[in-house]
């Protein structure tokens, strides 16, 4: 949240650093990785917090505020498509409005829409706002944005199933969601490599692949391959 609003303030503020990155010995701390090298939720989320063009969504003066932050040059004209989906995958499009590209250090471009008029008619705590930043047909960001605290969103199960592809150099694995999966964690017993993507919510209907490299991970270690999700633990 704090690096998303520094970047926000751009050029006022140009960015963040934050303490720690890693472990020197295997605790229980607020570090990025832990000892063994292994990526925790935090590290996933600062990943995509640190990307060059991002989407920053945030409630103010019961308002939505999307914005868009670059550190890229200024280029082509970006679209920003917005809808709101449901948990069990009914969309209602909010339009696609098309964009300046902004540049490293100018302020991010954007609009705002009272939170009321947004969702008249809907459950806060049954959709989830899906924002997309696209140039052409490429996807470049995607944020989601909830209305209400993870405790108090009415998920429901979302039937989350995977299969497990292995290739020369890695393994593929292909999630799929019948509804909203949020805050997907995915794990197996003594892994010594980590997934290309963790922690991260699957859209109902969507599919998501995910590597894991070979090195050092047995195809026996990966089919004991485990996950918890957000409804797992409030059921």
């Amino acid at each position: 949240t704090a690096i998303e609003a520094h970047r926000n303030d751009m050029p006022y503020c140009m960015g963040s650093l934050y303490w720690q990155i890693n472990d020197c010995w295997p605790v229980a701390s607020w570090s990025g990785i832990d000892y063994y090298g292994k990526w925790k939720a935090l590290h996933y989320f600062v990943k995509e917090a640190f990307k060059p063009v991002i989407i920053v969504s945030y409630e103010e003066d019961d308002s939505l505020f999307i914005k868009v932050v670059s550190d890229m040059p200024a280029g082509d004209k970006w679209k920003l498509e917005i809808k709101l989906v449901d948990f069990k995958g009914t969309e209602i499009s909010l339009g696609t409005p098309a964009l300046g590209t902004p540049a490293l250090g100018t302020p991010a471009l954007g609009y705002s829409i009272p939170v009321q008029q947004l969702l008249k008619g809907v459950d806060p705590a049954s959709v989830v706002l899906v924002a997309e930043l696209l140039n052409s047909q490429e996807v470049i960001d995607r944020n989601l944005h909830y209305f209400v605290k993870p405790k108090d969103l009415k998920l429901q199960d979302p039937q989350l199933n995977f299969t497990i592809k292995e290739t020369r150099d890695e393994f593929i694995v292909t999630l799929t969601s019948d509804g909203l999966a949020k805050n997907v964690f995915l794990f197996c017993d003594d892994l010594e490599e980590q997934f290309s993507d963790n922690f991260f919510d699957i859209l109902p209907g969507e599919e998501i692949a995910v590597t894991l490299p070979k090195s050092g991970n047995s195809s026996e270690k990966v089919k004991s391959l485990k996950f918890l999700h957000l409804y797992q633990t409030i059921k």
